[in-house]
């Protein structure tokens, strides 16, 4: 996955934004994933068409983090939701 990449939500995944979390749901495999903690943020940042790197530049901006765990952990937790068909790249 590159740095300057951009993903969205597929068409078939649905974001329900709940009191201390969020849920997004495929609706052809069913599969669900719980956002909490930088997550529910990580993916509003995605959606409005940020790059994975200008979602790291913010955390790190926000957080105390080293910025090296905060990019393997965006990175990770972004292809782990493309893995499940949570994200797709966007065209």
């Amino acid at each position: 996955m590159g740095l300057e990449a951009r993903y969205r939500l597929p068409g078939t995944v649905l974001r329900a934004q709940l009191e201390t979390s969020d849920v997004l749901l495929n609706t052809t495999s069913g599969l669900y994933h719980q956002l909490s903690g930088s997550g529910p943020g990580i993916v509003e940042d995605l959606q409005a068409g940020a790059t994975v790197q200008s979602v790291i530049a913010s955390l790190a901006e926000r957080t105390d983090a080293e910025p090296e765990r905060i990019r393997r952990d965006v990175t990770s937790f972004v292809a782990s939701l493309v893995e499940q068909g949570l994200l797709e790249p966007r065209p």
